[in-house]
Order: C-alpha cells, then sequence, then structure tokens
C-alpha cells in the first residue's frame, strides 16, 4: 500500500483493496478529513483509471500556465533546451521586473516538472541557477521550454497493470520510435 499526502491532499492505493479501505478509514478517524471517492483529480493532475491502466496528465494545468505566459499560440520547439547552449550569469544589475516574471515561469515549469514533465527536468534545473538575477537570455530559454512544452500537451504517464516487466519507456525521435524495457529492475513490478 502507498499513501501519498501533500498538505491536505491525500490518496491511498495498493492492490489489496480491503488494506487500502482499513488504512484510509484509520486516517480518517485521527484528522479532520473526509473520503471523495474515487480518485479522478490529484494536485491538479488529471488520473483516468480503467480495469487495465491508470492515466494521468497535466493538460489543463498546462494549458493554464501557456494562456498566462500567452504561449498558447506559439510555435512547437522540438528539445527543451537548443543543443549546445551555455548559460552565461548575468553580471549586470537586477531588473526587479524580469526577475520576477523569470521566476514565475520557473515556479510553473517545476510544478509541470515535479508532476509528470521529467522530459524537462536538465532543462528547468539549468535555469534555476540564475533565479536571484536572470538575463533576458535567461528569460529567453527558459520561454524555449514553454515552445516544447505546447507539442507535449497531450503527453500522459501510464501504468498499466496487464504487463509485469517493470519500467518501460517509449520516446519518438527522428529515426522512429525506440522502446527501452526494465530500465531498471529495482523499480519493481508495473
Amino acid at each position: 500500500m502507498i499513501a501519498l499526502v501533500y498538505v491536505d491532499d491525500g490518496l491511498f492505493l495498493g492492490a489489496d483493496k480491503a488494506l487500502v479501505d482499513s488504512k484510509k478509514h484509520a486516517c480518517l478517524k485521527h484528522w479532520e478529513c473526509h473520503d471523495t471517492g474515487d480518485v479522478m483529480d490529484f494536485l491538479g493532475m488529471k488520473v483516468n483509471k480503467t480495469p487495465l491502466h491508470i492515466t494521468i496528465n497535466q493538460k489543463a494545468y498546462l494549458k493554464m500556465v501557456l494562456e498566462r505566459f500567452d504561449m498558447h499560440n506559439a510555435k512547437i520547439a522540438p528539445t527543451p533546451i537548443l543543443l549546445g547552449y551555455v548559460l552565461q550569469e548575468n553580471k549586470g544589475a537586477v531588473d526587479p521586473v524580469q526577475c520576477q516574471k523569470f521566476q514565475s515561469v520557473i515556479r510553473s515549469l517545476l510544478y509541470l516538472m515535479l508532476g509528470m514533465h521529467l522530459d524537462i527536468a536538465f532543462a528547468v534545473i539549468k535555469m534555476l541557477q540564475f533565479l536571484a538575477n536572470p538575463s533576458q537570455d535567461h528569460l529567453d530559454k527558459a520561454m524555449y521550454i514553454m515552445h516544447y512544452l505546447i507539442g507535449t500537451q497531450d503527453y500522459h504517464v501510464v501504468y498499466d497493470g496487464r504487463l509485469n516487466e517493470g519500467l518501460i519507456a517509449h520516446t519518438e525521435i527522428q529515426t522512429g520510435p525506440v522502446t527501452l524495457s526494465n530500465i531498471n529492475p529495482l523499480l519493481g513490478s508495473s
């Protein structure tokens, strides 16, 4: 059984429904909370369940972020960061308006990254190094990550209960689809 708790939201899951229900009800007795039934949304992530798999996406949150930064009609970028791009420290004076916008973009990207967009992790973490004094170039590269995300709006994570092969990842590259099976047997079964 797994219990995920974030501030005032909780999610209980596991293969043994009786165990999950008993632990969930034990928590309900100790804390002022209520059972909202089957999960459909958790921390802004949409959860869809069928008897064979669970699908999670952040499409609604991503759409909101793209609209907030006026990126909903922007062109799609093929990667989260440009190949060979080297970030340079901004030695100029801090621009409070630019700093606030950059930090706002990075906060939104961090939430997407931590939720399900691990594909932007490297780019976002590189940008984090410049939170205190971002240049216009840093802001432009943070927005470039948004250009990449435009093309990922329909991406989702699928947990397939039919397979018992560990973690399986799929990706599309220029030469076609590639499947990586059993990336790390220590991660356990699906």
